[in-house]
C-alpha cells in the first residue's frame, strides 16, 4: 500500500455510494479475478471487460484496472496510508474515514499472487462470490493497493 502525501487532504464523504449494488455474476466466461471485480463494479460482462486487458497482459495491473474504470466514467482514488491514517473527522474524533457505503477495489497479495476483491457494506467479494470468512480475514491479505471507486449514479 502506498504511503501517499501527508499534505493531501481527502474528503471521503465525496466517495460514498449508497445506491451501489454489486453485479453478482453475469453468466459469461472470464479468466481473471480482475475482470470479475471490474464487472461487479461496472455491471458490464466480465468476458467483454477482459478484452480490454492491455496487449500481452494476462492480469490486470493497478494502472490498467483504474484506467479502465476512469475511461468508463468512474472516479478512482488511491487509498494511501497517509490519507487513511491522517484523516480526522470534523468533530475532532479519530475514526475510520471508510464507511460501509464506500466501494473499495482491493489488489491483495494471497500467497505469491495478487487477487482483486471488492469490499462494500462489510462484505468481501472475489470472483463474484461473497467470501464466507469474517471481515478480519482481510487482515491476512497484504494490500498491494486499495482504491475508492465512485460514480454519480450511486449517489
Amino acid at each position: 500500500m502506498l504511503w501517499g502525501s501527508q499534505k493531501h487532504s481527502v474528503n471521503y464523504d465525496k466517495y460514498v455510494a449508497p445506491k451501489f449494488r454489486p453485479n453478482l455474476w453475469d453468466g459469461s466466461r472470464w479468466e481473471t479475478c480482475g475482470s470479475s471485480a471490474l464487472s461487479m463494479i461496472t455491471g458490464k460482462r466480465a468476458g467483454l471487460i477482459e478484452k480490454h486487458l492491455p496487449a500481452g497482459r494476462q492480469h490486470w495491473t493497478d494502472y490498467s484496472a483504474t484506467n479502465y474504470l476512469r475511461a468508463n466514467g468512474y472516479t478512482v482514488l488511491p487509498v494511501t496510508k497517509n490519507s487513511f491514517i491522517n484523516y480526522r473527522r470534523r468533530n475532532g474524533d479519530w475514526e475510520s474515514p471508510i464507511r460501509p457505503d464506500h466501494i473499495l477495489l482491493c489488489n491483495l497479495q494471497i500467497d505469491k499472487d495478487a487477487s482483486w476483491f471488492v469490499l462494500n457494506r462489510g462484505k468481501l467479494y472475489h470472483n463474484y462470490l461473497e467470501e464466507s470468512r469474517d471481515i478480519y480475514t482481510f487482515l491476512l491479505f497484504i494490500p498491494w493497493s486499495i482504491f475508492l471507486v465512485s460514480h454519480p449514479k450511486w449517489k
